[in-house]
């Protein structure tokens, strides 16, 4: 899905604690297509709580939705702002 919006980015996620944190990075390459990792991770944040933010290229996400949601949340941000820069 990541790479079928034609943005290149890592996702890594981890469960300890009842916590599940999200960890993106992005290149340049991507950057400068329009991607903005801090803003995703905000929308995820706002999309199924917990705390989310960062800069262009690298952000993160932590709350105590199950990974598989968190997961899912951010792939579906990705798949919106990709949509909305192509309606632009």
């Amino acid at each position: 899905m990541l790479v079928g919006t034609g943005a290149e980015i890592a996702l890594v996620s981890r469960f300890r604690d009842g916590q599940t944190r999200l960890t993106a990075r992005a290149p340049r390459s991507s950057t400068q297509q329009g991607i903005h990792l801090g803003h995703l991770m905000s929308a995820v944040a706002e999309r199924i709580g917990g705390e989310g933010g960062g800069h262009d290229g690298a952000a993160g996400w932590s709350g105590k939705t199950d990974r598989i949601a968190a997961e899912s949340a951010f792939i579906a941000q990705v798949a919106i702002a990709k949509r909305m820069e192509e309606e632009e």
